[in-house]
Parts: structure tokens; sequence; C-alpha cells
């Protein structure tokens, strides 16, 4: 009976080292959870699992499993690799009888400094990447609480910003206010959908810039005015220094057809595509109202909407023209994707 369980015991030591070595070398590019699946395989396969927990350190990396707790029953392994020292802490949440090291079977302790010289062998051909993917993991996360505050705080001004407009009786002065919320919403979607996206240095906006539009056309209830629409974003990854620009610019168009090239007209039509291709994008806008006026002139423009444009596509170091038609007119804008 004795000798069963013994084989047990070195059968589940055999397993787990077979197991180390199996999740080290399919890394899949989260060093932390890769550790923290390590510290599971290591914890089941002491005698007592289920009051064993264990932590990792080695660098600026720190990983324990969900019950450690530093108590005066552990065993520690340490290796080295690339010049700094790491260590593995297993621990026992409570007393138990005495073995060989303390409550831990010699078998144990040779099974985790097997498991810690595995492992140190990985961290020193591999430590650069991985230092290097944790922090730009961390900042990522940063990046993200960062601009997930922001989004907060601009939903904040929005509200603020919709209760005095309620106040307001004076319609020019409403006007204004709707024309703002517009603005910092749209900012707002951008700043959600880097919040939600695995990749915040090239974000996929297609479905973004669908709902902006979608979003402007509901504030203004163009469904009632039978204002229609057409969209084709193709799937595309930009920066957020490229993505709100070019959000404002869209914005601006559509608010300037609704309230201008549509009025006192039975309804209208709005069309919208966006391609990037070759590091270039290319946005193109056509509306089928009454035109720009006569005396337009995008190079000098008055209107505050345009002067916005004019400064966006600045930003975006690209150039538009403006094609004036009786039925409508065109706006094209080109700008590179970095």
């Amino acid at each position: 009976m004795q000798l069963d369980k013994k084989l047990q015991e070195r059968e589940k030591e055999l397993e787990a080292f077979h197991r180390v070595s199996e999740i080290l070398y399919t890394y899949d590019g989260n060093i932390k959870e890769v550790i923290q699946k390590i510290l599971l395989v290591i914890t089941g396969a002491f005698q007592y699992p289920e009051i064993t927990a264990a932590s990792f350190s080695y660098d600026n990396i720190s990983v324990q499993t969900d019950n450690y707790k530093s108590t005066g029953r552990a065993l520690k392994a340490e290796f080295t690799a690339q010049q700094k020292t790491g260590c593995i802490e297993v621990v026992y949440l409570r007393k138990m009888p005495d073995a060989d090291e303390g409550p831990f079977l010699k078998e144990e302790k040779k099974l985790l400094g097997s498991l810690v010289k595995l492992i140190g062998m990985y961290f020193e051909m591999n430590a650069k990447n991985i230092i290097l993917d944790v922090n730009v993991k961390e900042k990522e996360l940063l990046l993200k609480e960062i601009h997930h505050r922001v989004k907060n705080n601009l939903q904040i001004i929005n509200s603020l910003m919709r209760l005095q407009s309620n106040m307001i009786t004076e319609e020019n002065t409403k006007d204004v206010f709707k024309t703002t919320e517009n603005r910092i919403k749209a900012i707002s979607l951008i700043e959600e959908k880097l919040f939600r996206s695995a990749n915040i240095k090239s974000i996929d906006y297609s479905e973004c810039f669908t709902q902006l539009t979608e979003q402007i056309l509901s504030a203004y209830k163009a469904h009632k005015k039978k204002i229609t629409y057409s969209l084709d974003f193709m799937d595309f990854g930009i920066s957020i220094n490229r993505a709100i620009p070019l959000a404002l610019i869209i914005n601006e168009l559509i608010t300037n057809s609704i309230k201008h090239a549509f009025k006192d007209l039975p309804g209208g039509n709005i069309s919208i595509s966006f391609k990037c291709e070759s590091g270039n994008c290319r946005l193109e806008y056509i509306d089928n109202g009454r035109g720009l006026n006569k005396d337009f002139d995008a190079g000098n423009p008055r209107r505050l909407g345009y002067m916005l444009i004019n400064a966006l596509t600045s930003q975006l170091d690209g150039g538009f023209s403006i094609e004036n038609k009786t039925n409508g007119f065109k706006f094209t804008l080109n700008f590179p994707v970095n």
C-alpha cells in the first residue's frame, strides 16, 4: 500500500515535469498567464494539493496562485537568468506532519529544483523578449485605463451640456449645444472602441464609424426628414491619432448636410465611403442637397464647421477637395495611414 502511494507520487511528479515543459514551449505571448498555469501544475504535484499555494518572482514579473499567503511552511527554489535571480516558493496553508524537508518530501524538493532549472533555462533564452512583452502589456493596460477615464469624463460633460440645453429656449443657442454634444460623442465613441480593443496600436474602426454616422443622423431625426444614407467602410486599422480627426470631419460633414444642404427639401441622400490602400486613406462624402453657396471659399471658410475641417485635415497631414454641383456636393479627403 505504501509502495503504491509512492509510485502515485512519482507519477504525479513526472506528469508535472512533462506538463511544465509543454506549457513553456507552447508559450503564447502572455508570460503571466503561462506562469500561473505552471504554478497550478506545481501545486497539484505536491502530496497535499488542496492546501498548497505557490508564488513566482523574476525581475518585474510577480505571479501568485489565488490562494497564496506567506506561511512558515515554505519550500523555495531559485534560478538565475540574464544575471537576475528568480524564485518559486511553495507553501502549505496548514500545519502538516513532518516529512523529509519539514512537511515536504525530499522528492518534492527535487521536483521543484528540476522545474526551476527548466524555467531558468527558458528565461535565459527568452528573458529579453519576455520582459519587453510584459512592459508593453502593462503600458497598453495603462493607456486603456486612461482612455476609459477620458471617455467617462466626456460622457459627464455631455450630460451636463444636455441638462443645460434643456433649460435654453432660444433655438440658435440650443442648436450650438446640440452640435457641440455631437462632437463630444464622436470623440467618446473612438475612446470606447479603443478601450475595448485588444490592440490599441491599430484598431479596426469600420463598425465604429458606421455607428457614428447612425448616431449623428438619429440626433437630428434624419428619418423624419426622409434623409437616407449609404455607407461603405472597408475594414481598416488606423491609430487613434488618425481616428479622432477623421470622426470629427465625418461629424461636421453630416451635420452640414442635415442643417444646410437639405434645409427645406423634401428629403435627401448621403453617401460615405472610406478605404485605406497602399499606405493611403481616402474618404469620399457625397450628398444630393442644394450644394454650397456660390461665394463659398474652402481656403477661407467663415463657418466654424469648415474651419474645423481645415484644422483637422492638417492634423492628418492630408488634403481635401470639394466639387460643388447643382444637385449636391462631393468632398474628398486623402491622408497617409501613419
